[in-house]
């Protein structure tokens, strides 16, 4: 939803820098601010998932990134 429909909104309205820093901005803020150290690895999370969709040009390659850290946040916190 971020990278495949906001993003490319924002993406098509401004600046590939400008789009990502708004909708990583927004996907932390959605997600909640429990701490800091969370709110930071969201935002940067997001930050490099735009720039993955950016770089490829197709959502499934953040879609496929974004899986592999949640796997590896599902096998334990020694993974990540």
């Amino acid at each position: 939803i971020f990278r495949g429909c906001f993003y490319r909104f924002l993406r098509s309205l401004s600046s590939a820098p400008a789009a990502n820093i708004a909708c990583s901005v927004m996907f932390a803020s959605i997600h909640g601010f429990s701490d800091a150290t969370q709110t930071a690895g969201r935002l940067i999370g997001s930050l490099l998932m735009c720039a993955l969709y950016e770089r490829t040009g197709t959502v499934w390659s953040s879609l496929a990134a974004h899986a592999v850290f949640n796997a590896l946040i599902l096998l334990g916190p020694g993974m990540v």
